[in-house]
């Protein structure tokens, strides 16, 4: 009951609504008036933007008339004030001469305008009419059989639909109705129902009447699939008067059509028969005189099929002839396009034939003209891209050299401040000797004076690193061999030992070292010497003192002391167990392991890792 309600108010308010003046839109040539009146409008203030949008709002009513013949002159002006390729308005537009091409059976070029607007509007990221292009490209495919691909544009709109928030609500209704006659085609009439009536449901809260008459008129289509007649004729007779009533004739028709094969299977009566006859020839006449461009050859197959059943062989004859006609011009068709295609084919081969020979000559000399303004190209594009690479390596050669001697300049001026400082350090070590030195002199008790010599001597062998790195340019570092000759020289004139006293032998010590490490093996290794002079050598008249200086393959430093003296004792007097001490403290300083052996004479031997190893 509730259903048969809900009809019977839908037919009123149909008969009804395009009377209200509230509700200006209902009838296609109101909106069509009112559409012209706001367009006529935007033109007399110049607003481009309305324009375009009510100039689209007027073919879409156009074309539901149809009128194509308005449809394309409004097409034709919208051209004009549309210039840019690359814009939303003019991909809005293709898609409005692709409708009209569409209707116009011209599929071939309708699929095309189709494609490049799916594809635009794909990238610019505007979401409600890429979803509008996804659904264009599915009823497009459904409408030309192909319901595979159908499918896929019509699953493509529905993923936009998920992830997105689609705000053009006529758009969501079309998908319903296009989605539900999709399922349609393919036999599924239970969700063609659900989409249906979830486009109906919509578009009856928006008052979209023309896509009321759509979703009734796809209800009424999957109602007569699934074998219910009732409610099959029911709809289908709603969408008939309603798609009437607003002034759709093309969809009136089709709807009147689905309504006259429903009846007609439900009622094999004589007198229906003939009715659905005179029905069918009337929808027949219609199509023809207003180019509606509507297949209407399942008519002449129910008028063939009422006259088989009622007997009348003359007309059931006539009819079937007109149908194998019918058969035979879609035959035809089809041949003719391959025909067609097949004459075009031979036709460009034979013009190709006749116009070889000249074309050869005037395609060889405009081969010639390619080529060379090609060459010409290439070379000037070569010159510019070789001027630019010119011109960017003597940029990046004079900065290079600006930074180079920038650097230059400063690592001078640092240089100069590390030499002034190493030249300060020294000749305030020098000053301190002096001091030390007149002190010593001053001194009456020879273990004072002693005590004072042994700092002199360790002073002296500080001072000797500064003094290296001020008067020699060894970039920051100690060559090990020279830095010990001095420093033995220096220890035996202390001692006022002559050079030719000691045999001194420095083996492999061309190696350079950090200030620090030089120091600290310089202190050692003033140590050792001080400590062979004054104890292992009183009763030796050979003397020989070894130093070696090697690098491990682990790459750490290996140094090596030895003497021929006596064997070695720590004695107790405090100046030798200093002289431990320091050389402890230095060797710990180096992070070096060091060992001491009594063996015929002193042993010494230090491992330690240069000071950029890593530990």
């Amino acid at each position: 009951m509730k259903k048969i309600a809900t009809i019977f108010f839908l037919v009123f308010f149909a008969k009804k609504a395009w009377c209200q003046t509230s509700k200006y839109l209902f009838n296609i040539d109101s909106a069509i008036t009112y559409y012209k009146i706001k367009y006529n409008n935007a033109i007399a203030k110049k607003d481009a933007t309305q324009i375009f949008n009510n100039g689209i709002k007027l073919i879409s009513n156009y074309l539901n008339v149809p009128d194509y013949t308005a449809a394309k002159k409004q097409i034709a002006f919208l051209k004009t004030i549309t210039k840019n390729k690359n814009s939303d308005n003019y991909f809005i537009l293709l898609s409005s001469i692709a409708d009209v091409e569409k209707l116009e059976l011209n599929y071939q070029v309708a699929l095309n305008d189709y494609l490049k607007a799916y594809n635009y509007f794909e990238k610019s990221g505007n979401l409600n009419l890429f979803f509008k292009s996804s659904v264009d490209l599915a009823e497009f495919f459904r409408r030309t059989t192909n319901f595979p691909n159908a499918t896929e544009y019509i699953i493509k709109a529905q993923r936009i639909f998920d992830k997105n928030k689609i705000t053009d609500t006529a758009q969501i209704i079309r998908f319903y109705n296009r989605y539900a006659a999709i399922y349609s085609e393919k036999g599924l009439h239970d969700s063609s129902l659900i989409f249906s009536k979830k486009g109906l449901a919509l578009a009856l809260k928006t008052n979209n009447y023309y896509s009321i008459g759509v979703a009734y008129n796809e209800i009424g289509f999957s109602y007569k699939n699934l074998k219910n007649t009732d409610s099959s004729i029911k709809y289908l007779k709603i969408s008939e008067q309603l798609f009437n009533n607003i002034g759709a004739k093309r969809e009136s028709v089709s709807a009147a059509i689905n309504f006259l094969l429903a009846e007609t299977h439900s009622k094999n009566k004589p007198f229906y028969l003939k009715q659905s006859i005179k029905k069918a020839e009337f929808l027949i006449t219609t199509i023809k005189k207003e180019n509606l461009k509507i297949q209407f050859s399942v008519l002449y197959f129910l008028i063939m099929a009422n006259y088989q059943v009622l007997g009348d062989s003359l007309n059931y004859y006539k009819y079937k002839s007109i149908c194998f006609n019918i058969k035979e011009d879609e035959l035809l068709r089809e041949n003719a396009a391959k025909i067609n295609e097949i004459q075009e084919k031979y036709e460009n081969e034979k013009l190709t034939k006749e116009i070889e020979a000249t074309k050869n000559r005037f395609e060889f000399e405009i081969e010639k003209s390619k080529s060379q303004k090609k060459q010409f190209f290439l070379v000037l594009i070569s010159l510019v891209a070789l001027l630019l690479l010119l011109g960017i390596i003597f940029y990046l050669y004079f900065q290079k050299r600006k930074a180079y001697k920038l650097l230059s300049e400063k690592n001078k001026f640092l240089q100069s401040l590390i030499q002034e400082i190493h030249h300060r350090v020294k000749n305030n070590l020098q000053f301190i000797s002096s001091l030390i030195g007149m002190q010593s002199r001053a001194l009456d008790s020879e273990k004072e004076i002693k005590v004072l010599s042994e700092t002199l001597r360790r002073i002296e062998a500080m001072a000797l690193v500064h003094e290296m790195l001020y008067t020699k340019n060894n970039e920051g570092f100690i060559i090990i061999n020279a830095y010990l000759h001095q420093l033995v020289n220096s220890i035996l004139k202390m001692h006022n030992i002559s050079s030719s006293t000691i045999k001194f032998q420095i083996n492999n010590a061309s190696f350079k070292l950090s200030p620090s490490q030089a120091i600290a093996l310089g202190m050692i290794c003033s140590e050792l010497i001080s400590n062979s002079v004054k104890y292992a050598f009183q009763n030796n008249s050979n003397f020989e003192i070894l130093i070696q200086f090697n690098k491990n393959t682990e790459g750490s430093y290996e140094f090596l002391y030895e003497d021929n003296g006596e064997n070695f004792s720590a004695k107790n007097d405090s100046e030798n167990k200093l002289g431990l001490r320091l050389i402890d403290i230095f060797s710990r300083q180096l992070k070096g392991n060091y060992n001491i052996k009594k063996q015929r004479g002193f042993y010494f031997n230090l491992i330690f890792e240069p000071e950029n190893a890593k530990h």
